[in-house]
């Protein structure tokens, strides 16, 4: 994912449904904020992912 990064290359990623996330100070199933799409409508989170160099992006 660093090379992806560092050139700003888009990409995504596919998350199981019983993947959890952080939300305040408890814990969320991922397939929470995408229930509600239709299959032809798309979500993007921000900053649920790490920096593989460290960083947050």
């Amino acid at each position: 994912m660093t090379y992806l990064f560092d050139h700003k290359i888009p990409f995504f990623i596919r998350i199981k449904d019983n993947s959890l996330a952080n939300f305040g100070t408890s814990k969320k199933s991922l397939k929470d904020f995408f229930t509600h799409l239709n299959t032809d409508e798309s979500r993007h989170l921000y900053n649920m992912l790490d920096d593989p160099r460290g960083g947050r992006r």
